[in-house]
């Protein structure tokens, strides 16, 4: 389970933040990649299963984006250097 973002150290806080942007960055760039990849199966096989998971994996990007949010709110409270 993870910890509440207050009851974490300076470090932990800014560690969890590196490793969730990075985490986002990267689904983000694998989702562009599978959606266009999908659109060009679409084109020349017709709809096949490949084209539904880019937009069923969104949702994940969604909760990914505002942890980070949420992450950088509690930095800026705590007068962090980002």
């Amino acid at each position: 389970m993870q910890k509440d973002l207050s009851s974490m150290s300076d470090d932990q806080l800014l560690k969890s933040l590196k490793t969730t942007q990075t985490m986002t960055y990267i689904l983000a760039g694998a989702l562009l990649v599978l959606l266009m990849v999908s659109i060009y199966l679409t084109k020349t096989q017709g709809f096949n299963v490949l084209t539904v998971i880019p937009i069923a994996q969104l949702p994940i990007l969604v909760m990914l984006s505002k942890k980070v949010k949420s992450i950088k709110e509690e930095a800026v409270k705590r007068n962090l250097n980002l």
